[in-house]
């Protein structure tokens, strides 16, 4: 269902290209997320940690189905990974974007400078690719919401 859903994407040049056996290895160790609902797939992101700053994860392969687009599925899947990042200790989230950059700033991310990269993931950006960098800082959101966050056990999107 992943592959299916990210292909178009993929095709665009939007996303980079995963095998089966990445999207299985990243689900094993809980860093793809995946909605599914009724044996389809609504949506998946990826959670990526970087041990030369711990306290920083890259959210990536972040889509969500078609169908479901302008429904708020992105909102709650957002959510739930940002639960799922302060629940780990994390204190903020960067992605690298081509496109939804406005979506993504209505939700809190900030455009940010390679510098703000973890260094590891410094060295391995693409500059052919003119991905821009947003970041957003966890420890920005509301009390309400990380007091929440903090004492909600998080098992599945369904």
């Amino acid at each position: 269902g992943i592959l299916v859903l990210i292909e178009p994407l993929v095709l665009r040049g939007l996303l980079k290209r995963r095998s089966g056996r990445e999207v299985e290895i990243a689900c094993r160790n809980r860093e793809m997320f995946v909605w599914k609902r009724d044996d389809v797939t609504l949506g998946c992101a990826s959670l990526q940690c970087f041990p030369d700053e711990p306290e920083k994860a890259e959210l990536g392969c972040f889509v969500v189905s078609e169908k479901c687009r302008g429904k708020g599925h992105g909102s709650v899947l957002l959510a739930y990974v940002e639960r799922v990042a302060v629940l780990q200790g994390l204190r903020a989230l960067f992605l690298l974007t081509t496109q939804t950059m406005q979506w993504f700033c209505e939700r809190g991310f900030r455009e940010a400078s390679l510098e703000e990269l973890p260094p590891s993931k410094r060295a391995a950006y693409d500059v052919g690719r003119g991905s821009r960098v947003y970041i957003k800082w966890l420890d920005e959101l509301p009390d309400a919401a990380r007091e929440r966050f903090s004492f909600v056990e998080v098992d599945s999107l369904d």
